[in-house]
């Protein structure tokens, strides 16, 4: 019975841990600021540096709900130290600070599912490269539509002209 009872801790330990990295990614995604110190030190407490460099990737599925697709995606496409958070129903964000892992695992995405990848530039606020990846996304079935692999340094131009007298 003590053992269960240590077990269920330790299940849900790891489930608050889940949770506050979730939503942790959630505030550092959708942050458009600079970072302050207390937000640097709760992610580090976590184990995610937000001070180093990441390569933030959006994968678009035609699922209507994406969580069904996470264990697949979880067991095949991520590393341990991935960081993923659903930005919606159907976009996964992921970010990595392995640049060899970055280009892996897009081909074990694309292998798995028919996504559509949007990739954002690497910047210091990593919400600049998340709305990067999500303009690629928009632009590139447009003006790209033989390929499902969009960076946004490709869009960038048609994305500047697209904000002319707005």
């Amino acid at each position: 019975a003590e053992l269960l009872v240590l077990q269920a801790q330790s299940l849900r330990k790891k489930q608050m841990k889940g949770q506050s990295i979730n939503d942790f990614m959630h505030e550092w995604l959708f942050q458009a600021k600079e970072y302050t110190t207390s937000f640097l030190n709760r992610g580090k407490a976590l184990g995610i540096h937000v001070d180093k460099p990441y390569f933030l990737v959006l994968f678009q599925h035609d699922c209507p709900d994406i969580d069904e697709l996470l264990p697949l995606i979880r067991a095949n496409c991520l590393q341990p130290l991935d960081l993923w958070v659903k930005v919606n129903s159907r976009i996964l964000a992921v970010a990595t600070c392995d640049s060899e892992h970055y280009h892996n695992m897009i081909h074990e995405m694309q292998l798995l599912f028919s996504s559509a990848v949007g990739i954002g530039n690497v910047t210091d606020i990593i919400y600049k490269s998340l709305t990067q990846a999500l303009e690629a996304l928009r632009f590139g079935p447009v003006f790209a539509p033989n390929t499902s692999i969009y960076h946004y340094r490709d869009f960038s131009f048609i994305h500047q002209l697209s904000n002319i007298g707005t």
